[in-house]
């Protein structure tokens, strides 16, 4: 005997899952792990990798900059040496994509929470009532 996920008023019942908010506050800080509760590693590696990568790349610009300040020190300088203008322009544009993907990080946990799994349960579902009418039917 089967046993069917359909309710007395014949509507699917779906299991209960923690909510997006849950999921979109992990996200916040851990990015991918919304997606990674949610059952989308893929999602979940993809936003990780792409902060871990911007983290890395702004943290070598950083270093760079503040490793020649540092040799100009040690030297007697009595002023900073200039910095090309485009490693701060880097900064800005790292720290932008940075904010970037940390919002639609939050927001893609918050709605894959809502809709992501609910799809496949739905499908499942259906597909066991179709399975237990053919089976009352024979």
């Amino acid at each position: 005997m089967t046993v069917s996920p359909v309710n007395f008023a014949g509507n699917i019942d779906q299991p209960k899952q923690k909510g997006g908010a849950v999921k979109a506050v992990a996200s916040a800080f851990v990015p991918g792990l919304g997606q990674f509760l949610d059952g989308r590693n893929k999602d979940g590696a993809k936003y990780l990798g792409a902060s871990v990568g911007l983290g890395a790349a702004s943290t070598l610009v950083s270093v760079s900059m503040l490793r020649k300040a540092s040799q100009a020190l040690e030297e007697g300088a009595e002023t900073l040496p200039k910095t090309p203008v485009g490693k701060f322009v880097a900064l800005g544009l790292m720290g932008l994509a940075g904010t970037g993907l940390w919002i639609a990080n939050i927001v893609d946990a918050y709605k894959g929470g809502k809709n992501a799994k609910s799809d496949a349960v739905v499908a499942d579902s259906a597909a066991s009532v179709k399975a237990q009418k053919l089976d009352e039917e024979a």
